[in-house]
């Protein structure tokens, strides 16, 4: 099992056999509102393709996320582990909708982060 590195070389660790994935390679996850299928778990949290980057002026944006892909079962903890900087707030604030990703899909208990 691989876990998706935050940039800053931070790891989104899951504790027990949370499917966590690159973007690359990975089979598409549900679209958004999707009906998962008969006798499937609805992920607590799932994250496909996020990507976060912030505008500065004058400059080119600073990537906070790149390619983010993550399901969170329901009776799972997972902890982000990295250094000062590397996106672990911004990710955390990501899935609360906090803020909004620069592209991909956040899904919190099958619905999207906003509901």
């Amino acid at each position: 099992m691989t876990s998706p590195s935050l940039p800053g070389g931070a790891a989104a660790t899951p504790a027990t056999g949370a499917s966590a994935t690159p973007a690359t390679g990975a089979s598409v996850p549900a679209a958004a509102g999707s009906v998962p299928a008969t006798g499937a778990s609805v992920p607590a949290v799932r994250l496909a393709g996020i990507h976060k980057a912030f505008p500065v002026h004058g400059g080119d944006p600073t990537v906070a996320l790149q390619d983010i892909s993550l399901d969170v079962a329901q009776t799972e903890f997972v902890s982000l582990i990295g250094p000062s900087g590397c996106g672990k707030s911004t990710m955390l604030r990501v899935v609360g909708d906090l803020i909004t990703p620069s592209a991909g899909i956040v899904e919190v208990n099958g619905k999207p982060a906003s509901q």
